[in-house]
């Protein structure tokens, strides 16, 4: 592999070690973000299952 790529024809060279440097951090983000949506869904449901419980309270204690 060439130690130099180019990104476009009209566009500068960039190193193939920054290329694989980038490659690596997005793959990073990715795998991140998903651990985020996941963990921010759960963060959702306990959140409402708090409102929920919080709302009916009321109407328990009448009960």
């Amino acid at each position: 592999m060439d130690d130099d790529q180019w990104v476009a024809p009209d566009m500068c060279r960039v190193s193939a070690a920054r290329v694989e440097q980038l490659r690596v951090w997005l793959e990073q983000i990715i795998h991140r973000r998903f651990e985020l949506d996941a963990w921010e869904m759960e963060r959702q449901v306990l959140r409402d299952a708090q409102r929920g419980r919080r709302r009916n309270q009321p109407l328990q204690d009448r009960a």
